[in-house]
């Protein structure tokens, strides 16, 4: 794999986990404003490729921590991710 391919890789997935944290904060917002919602599916299909986001962004605004739906599925996709990143770094040398 070429060099400049990882560091592409790393970056999208930095940013995508970006996204994700900020849709928790959004999502909280507009929750304690009592306007339209994000659907939890969209929040947990946003973590399927940004889990770290959702997962920290879960407990830095105190959004859907309760849930343990949220966080079974979060924290096994965050495993998902690190193995994703060790595959790349390590095994496409």
């Amino acid at each position: 794999m070429n060099f400049s391919i990882k560091y592409i890789i790393l970056w999208a997935f930095i940013v995508v986990n970006v996204i994700t944290f900020i849709m928790f904060g959004v999502d909280k917002y507009k929750a304690k404003k009592g306007k339209m919602r994000i659907p939890e599916r969209k929040l947990l299909t946003w973590c399927v490729v940004g889990p770290f986001g959702g997962y920290i962004g879960m407990y830095q605004f105190r959004h859907k921590y309760k849930k343990p739906k949220f966080q079974i599925i979060i924290f096994c996709l965050c495993l998902v991710q690190f193995a994703v990143f060790f595959a790349i770094s390590y095994f496409m040398k």
